[in-house]
């Protein structure tokens, strides 16, 4: 008999399966110890961090748990089924309707909240996309001198404003058609950025509107500003005499115990229950790889009858169009 006669094929294909299987195991270990790692997000700006993935985790997971599966390694398949039920569970309530339902004839207001991206140039997708939408309100975050003057061409939609423009990413300006009868800028406790607060009326019911834009938390000091923003937004719009809605770049998905924190503060809902993962973040990732971090909160006055992303404005950010009924 000859020692040199090669394997057969079957020993073969049991061991790529068995490597196979022990990798998915390896990734399976690594995805928990990642989400375990992101409920110490009050301890380390870094491990809040890893809040925001949730859809990429339950991807991961379901991935994992299928193959393993497959491979008939089911114990093993355990681990990424527990991680794909924890962030099932984290996600599906923004496919939760709002029970708030306002009457047929109630008054409707919309708004838009982009993130524009301060190094953007191409105001023209934004500005015609802004032309066919016509919402009653637009929040831009990061707003500049070249879009206060890009703004200009859509001055007979939009004669009323408040606006900050800056030269960083935090500019900011609220364009409206309905007129505003209160306004104020307010400058963030630490950082300085810029925040607006903005009173309407309509049918003779007022409403605020606070547009914001916190600090990205990259770095142990930027976290702590945009939690701190945070915070004091959340105890301006608690003490607003009715109808709130905060629009903003928040920095922060609805996974992060400090956007909770916001909205038990401000005593507002995530306007996006019952409408889905609405993936705004970054425009140059493909959208399962996006996170949403461009929030429309709302009070309990408001129903929202619908909420979609916009096109693509040459922002690393995509828009956000709300539409609204007023109790």
């Amino acid at each position: 008999m000859n020692d040199d006669t090669p394997p057969t094929v079957e020993p073969r294909r049991e061991l790529r399966f068995r490597v196979l299987a022990e990798l998915a195991a390896f990734g399976s270990g690594v995805l928990l110890f990642i989400l375990v790692l992101s409920w110490g997000a009050r301890w380390h700006w870094r491990f809040e961090l890893l809040t925001h993935f949730q859809l990429q985790y339950l991807i991961a997971a379901a991935l994992l748990c299928l193959l393993l599966v497959l491979l008939r390694r089911f114990r093993r398949a355990i681990i990424p089924g527990v991680v794909l039920l924890i962030t099932l569970a984290r996600i599906a309530p923004l496919y939760w309707p709002a029970t708030v339902r306002a009457d047929a004839s109630a008054p409707a207001v919309s708004l838009v909240l982009a993130n524009v991206n301060f190094r953007n140039h191409q105001v023209i997708p934004f500005i015609d996309w802004l032309r066919h939408e016509q919402p009653d309100i637009v929040v831009i975050n990061e707003l500049t001198d070249n879009w206060l003057i890009a703004m200009q061409a859509l001055q007979t939609i939009y004669p009323h404003k408040v606006v900050e423009s800056r030269t960083d990413p935090f500019g900011i300006g609220v364009y409206s058609r309905i007129p505003i009868e209160e306004s104020t800028v307010i400058a963030a406790a630490h950082s300085g950025f810029p925040s607006i607060k903005a009173l309407f009326q309509i049918d003779g019911k007022q409403f605020t509107v606070l547009a914001t834009h916190p600090n990205p938390p990259m770095g142990e000091r930027a976290a702590e500003w945009r939690n701190q923003q945070m915070q004091d937004l959340g105890d301006i719009a608690a003490a607003v005499d009715g109808p709130v809605i905060l629009a903003g770049d928040l920095n922060c998905s609805p996974w992060s115990p400090y956007f909770h924190d916001l909205l038990k503060l401000a005593q507002l809902r995530n306007g996006a229950s019952g409408f889905g993962l609405q993936l705004s973040w970054p425009t140059k990732f493909p959208s399962p790889l996006r996170i949403p971090i461009d929030h429309t909160l709302v009070s309990e006055e408001f129903e929202v009858t619908n909420r979609r992303i916009g096109p693509h404005i040459g922002s690393d950010h995509l828009p956000v169009r709300v539409d609204l009924k007023l109790k």
